[in-house]
C-alpha cells in the first residue's frame, strides 16, 4: 500500500489573523513564520487525527483486497473519485462502479455481492488506484473547534519557544493540554 497527497488543503483549519489573536502579536514582521507554525501544527495534528481540511489523495495497491474490501486508510471519506487498474501490458482501465458500493462512514470501498474485482493480469508494483478527497470539509470553521484551539495552542507555544529544548528552567510538557482537546478525535486505527 502506498498513499500519495494529490491535492493538499486549500486553507488552514487556523488563519494568521486567528494566531496573532492567540498570541497577541499586531506587527506583520513575523507573518512568514507563523504561517510556518501553522502548517506545521496543522500537520502534526493530521498526523494524529486524521485530515481536517479537504484534500484529495491517491490510494495504490499491489494486489486486489481478500474479502472485496478496500479499506482507506485516511479517516472522513467524503468522496470516492475513481478506482482504477493498470494490466501488466500497461493499460490503465476505469472499474465500473457498478460493481462496487462506497461506504462513506466505514471508509471503505465494498465489493457489491456477486461480484468480483477484474481478472486481468495486474502491472507487478501499485497496479491500483483508488483516488479519494477526504476531511471535515473545505473551510476552516467545518474543523471540530476543539482542534482549531490546540493548533492554535501549539501555534503559541512554538512561536514562544523557538528552540526544541528549554535549558535552565523546569520543564513541563505544555501539550497535555492539546493532548486533552485531540483525545475525542485522535485515530487508534489508521
Amino acid at each position: 500500500m502506498y498513499l500519495k497527497l494529490i491535492t493538499p488543503p486549500e486553507v488552514e483549519p487556523v488563519s494568521l489573523d486567528e494566531a496573532k489573536a492567540q498570541i497577541v502579536v499586531e506587527v506583520t514582521d513575523d507573518d512568514l513564520l507563523l504561517a510556518s507554525r501553522i502548517k506545521a501544527a496543522r500537520k502534526l495534528v493530521e498526523s494524529l487525527c486524521g485530515p481536517l481540511i479537504t484534500q484529495t489523495w491517491d490510494l495504490y495497491l499491489d494486489r486486489w483486497p481478500r474479502g472485496g474490501v478496500i479499506e482507506i486508510p485516511k479517516p472522513r471519506l467524503k468522496t470516492v473519485e475513481s478506482l482504477k487498474y493498470t494490466d501488466s501490458a500497461g493499460v490503465e482501465h476505469t472499474v465500473d462502479d457498478s460493481l462496487y458500493l462506497i461506504d462513506l462512514p466505514g471508509c471503505r470501498v465494498v465489493l457489491k455481492n456477486g461480484m468480483s474485482w477484474p481478472s486481468d493480469e495486474l502491472l507487478q508494483v501499485n497496479p491500483i488506484a483508488v483516488r479519494f478527497t477526504c476531511g471535515f470539509g473545505p473551510d476552516p470553521t467545518d474543523v471540530e473547534e476543539e482542534i482549531r484551539v490546540a493548533i492554535l495552542f501549539l501555534v503559541a507555544h512554538w512561536y514562544e519557544n523557538r528552540e526544541p529544548i528549554n535549558i535552565g528552567n523546569i520543564v513541563t510538557p505544555i501539550p497535555f493540554t492539546v493532548d486533552a482537546l485531540l483525545s475525542e478525535h485522535r485515530l487508534w486505527g489508521y
